[in-house]
């Protein structure tokens, strides 16, 4: 076993997987505060839409599925509010329709298609240098980003009304939060 750790592929594979657990727990410590089980799911199979505009488009399909993704986590706190519905609610309608979105326009690529399974899951022994320095910054920036927010963030999940009271930007804040779990 230890020698399987002397190969630059396993190294990087064990870095990318710590990393990413790592901002995994900080985040899914207000996954569960929040009651949103669901939303890493929910995003990451809604993502399915970004790879399927990507492959259509010739566009590198990890770029699009992220921003896809970090265009759907920016609006879902807004989409609770004005709702009025709880969030594993409005991630049980996106997930499916983004992820069909996906399958429609996948379906109108003509010539072969990409194994979307290895899109939507990857495989850690497969991470490049370039690859995992882009995991360790946007490790870095999130596990930030909540270090710095942590006591507001906390704040604003159990008393979102207090919070606002007491001058925290509550929208803005779980905004980021939603943008954050989804860069993970």
């Amino acid at each position: 076993m230890i020698e399987a750790l002397a190969l630059p592929f396993m190294q990087r594979a064990l870095l990318a997987g710590l990393l990413v657990g790592l901002v995994a727990s900080l985040l899914g410590v207000f996954v569960i505060l929040r009651r949103a089980a669901f939303f890493g799911d929910a995003i990451a199979h809604a993502s399915l839409a970004g790879i399927a505009l990507g492959v259509l488009g010739g566009l590198p399909p990890l770029l699009t599925a992220a921003a896809v993704a970090v265009g759907i986590g920016s609006v879902l706190h807004r989409l609770e509010r004005h709702a009025r519905l709880s969030l594993d609610a409005i991630l049980g309608f996106v997930l499916p329709f983004f992820m069909a979105l996906g399958v429609v326009i996948l379906s109108a690529v003509p010539g072969y298609q990409p194994e979307l399974l290895s899109y939507l899951f990857g495989s850690l022994l497969t991470v490049s240098r370039e690859r995992l320095a882009t995991v360790a910054g946007i490790a870095l920036v999130v596990a930030g980003v909540l270090v710095r927010s942590r006591h507001q963030l906390v704040f604003a999940v159990f008393d979102a009304d207090g919070a606002q009271v007491a001058g925290i930007r509550v929208g803005r804040l779980l905004t980021l939060y939603h943008v954050c779990w989804r860069s993970r």
